[in-house]
C-alpha cells in the first residue's frame, strides 16, 4: 500500500460510518478511533495530513453524538455520581451516563492520559500521541462543547481532577520536555487551553483559575523569552476586553483577605512590562533616536519619524523623499524609538498573532513594536472595563430604584477595581503619554486617564 489509496479509502469509510448515524459505539467506536489515530503517525505525507483531519472531525463528531442525546433527553435526570469510581480511572464509562456522553467521557479521559504520557485505558492499540495534538484537541473540545461539562458532573470531574492538574505540571518550568517536544509548541498550546479554560469554565474553576492567572502573569517577567512574554499579553488582552470576566477577578480573588490580589497583580505586570520595554530596551532589539541639539527624554524634532537613513544617502533627493512621508505613530522615550502598529488589534477587540501559529516548530521572532502595541492596548481595554462596570452597575441600580442599596453592594467592589488598577495604570499610561508622538494616541490616552479619573 505504497500509494497510500488503500488507506485514503478507510479514512473515507471510517468518517462516513462515524459520522452519518450513532449506530457505531463503544469498544468498535474505539477500535476506529485508534485505526484513525495510528494513520495519523505514517510515514506517508498525504495519509498523514489526511488521518489528522479525520481525527479532528471524528472526536468533534463523538461530541456532537453527546449534544444531540442531551437535547433529545431534555432535563432527564441521571444516576447518582460515584467520586471513588471516577478516581480509580476505568476504560469502562460511569454508569450514570448515557451512550454517547460514556463514549465522549472515555475518549476525553484518554486524549488527557496521552498528553501525560500514560498509557490510554479505552484507546486499546494507540501506542503514541503527540503532545501537541494532544493538547490541540482538548482546546478544541473545551472551546466547541463547553456544555456537555456544564451539564454533566463526570466531566466536570475530569475538567477539575484530570485536566487542571495536567496543565499546572506542564506549565511548571521543572517539567521535564522530551528532546523531541520543542518547547514553543507547547507553551503555546497551553496558553490556549488555559485561555478557554478561564473563559469557558471560571464560575466551575475558581481555586485552578487562580493558579493559571499567576503563571500567565509570570510570563510577563523580564527574564523570560520575548515570545513567551508575547503569548502572555495575547491572552490578557483578551481578558482585559472583558468587563465581567475583571469584575469575576476582583471579587473572587483581590476582595477576599486570604487569597492572592490577580487583579492587582496582572494591572501591575502589564504596566512593568510597559515600562521596562523602554528602561531596559537592548541596543540591538530598538532604534534609538538622538535628537537635533541636545534634547532630554521624550519627544524631540521629528519624533514622529522612525529613525532611518534617507533612500537617497547624503544627497538632498533622499531627504526630500523622507520628510514627504506621513510620520508614524511611535513611542519615544529615552532615546528609544518603538512603533505603534496599526494591525497589532483595537481597542477591545482582540486578536492573537503569534497563539495562532500552530503549524511553527521555533519560536517565531516577535515584531518591533508588538509588545508595546499590544500593552498599549490592553491598559486601554481594562480601563474601559472597569467604566463598563460602573456604568452598568449604576444604570441597573437607577432602573431598580435602589441607588442606595446599590452603592452598599457595588461600592466597595468599585473601589477595590480602582484601588487595584490605578498604580500600575497612572505609572504606565504617564510613561506612554510623555512617549508618545502621534496626536490619535495622546489623545486616546488622555481620554482614557480621564475616564480613570
Amino acid at each position: 500500500m505504497e500509494s497510500g489509496i488503500e488507506e485514503l479509502k478507510l479514512l473515507q469509510t471510517v468518517t462516513l460510518l462515524l459520522t452519518a448515524n450513532s449506530v457505531v459505539q463503544g469498544d468498535t467506536l474505539a477500535k476506529a478511533l485508534v485505526l484513525c489515530f495510528r494513520l495519523h503517525f505514517t510515514k506517508n505525507s498525504t495519509t498523514n495530513n489526511t488521518a489528522s483531519a479525520t481525527v479532528r472531525q471524528l472526536v468533534a463528531a463523538v461530541f456532537e453524538r453527546v449534544q444531540a442525546e442531551d437535547a433529545a433527553l431534555g432535563d432527564v435526570k441521571t444516576d447518582n455520581l460515584n467520586l471513588e469510581e471516577l478516581k480509580a480511572g476505568s476504560r469502562h464509562p460511569p454508569k450514570s451516563l448515557q451512550p454517547c456522553a460514556a463514549d465522549a467521557f472515555l475518549l476525553f479521559q484518554d486524549l488527557v492520559q496521552m498528553v501525560n504520557a500514560d498509557q490510554p485505558l479505552w484507546l486499546i492499540g494507540l501506542t503514541e500521541m503527540t503532545r501537541t495534538l494532544g493538547l490541540e484537541l482538548l482546546e478544541s473540545i473545551l472551546a466547541s462543547f463547553p456544555e456537555a461539562f456544564l451539564r454533566h458532573p463526570e466531566f466536570r470531574f475530569l475538567l477539575k481532577e484530570r485536566v487542571c492538574p495536567l496543565v499546572i505540571k506542564l506549565f511548571s518550568p521543572n517539567a521535564r520536555q522530551a528532546p523531541d517536544r520543542p518547547f514553543f509548541p507547547i507553551s503555546m498550546r497551553l496558553v490556549r487551553v488555559v485561555s478557554v479554560l478561564i473563559h469557558r469554565f471560571y464560575a466551575t474553576l475558581v481555586t485552578e483559575c487562580e493558579i493559571f492567572l499567576s503563571l500567565v502573569v509570570k510570563f510577563l517577567d523580564h527574564e523570560k523569552p520575548n515570545w513567551q512574554r508575547t503569548l502572555a499579553l495575547e491572552v490578557l488582552h483578551r481578558m482585559c476586553t472583558q468587563p465581567e470576566l475583571l469584575r469575576s477577578f476582583c471579587e473572587s480573588y483581590d476582595m477576599k483577605d486570604h487569597s492572592t490580589k490577580i487583579f492587582q497583580d496582572m494591572v501591575n505586570a502589564l504596566g512593568a512590562y510597559v515600562q521596562a520595554l523602554f528602561v531596559n530596551a537592548p541596543c540591538h532589539h530598538h532604534h534609538y533616536y538622538h535628537p537635533v541639539g541636545g534634547g532630554g527624554p521624550g519627544m524631540g524634532p521629528g519624533a514622529g519619524a522612525a529613525p532611518s537613513v534617507p533612500a537617497g544617502g547624503a544627497g538632498g533627493g533622499g531627504s526630500t523623499a523622507s520628510l514627504a512621508q506621513p510620520p508614524q505613530a511611535a513611542f519615544l522615550y529615552r532615546g528609544v524609538w518603538m512603533p505603534l502598529l496599526p494591525h497589532v488589534a483595537s481597542p477591545g477587540v482582540p486578536k492573537a498573532t503569534y497563539m495562532e501559529m500552530l503549524d511553527r516548530v521555533e519560536p517565531p521572532t516577535i515584531a518591533d513594536g508588538y509588545g508595546v502595541s499590544l500593552g498599549y492596548l490592553c491598559l486601554l481595554d481594562i480601563v474601559s472595563s472597569i467604566t463598563t462596570v460602573v456604568e452598568r452597575d449604576e444604570k441597573e441600580a437607577a432602573a431598580r430604584g435602589t441607588e442606595g442599596a446599590a452603592d452598599t453592594l457595588n461600592g466597595r467592589l468599585h473601589r477595590q477595581l480602582v484601588s487595584s488598577s490605578w498604580c500600575g495604570l497612572l505609572a504606565a499610561l504617564s510613561l506612554l503619554l510623555d512617549a508618545s508622538t502621534e496626536e490619535a494616541a495622546t489623545e486616546e490616552i488622555l481620554k482614557t486617564m480621564q475616564r480613570f479619573a
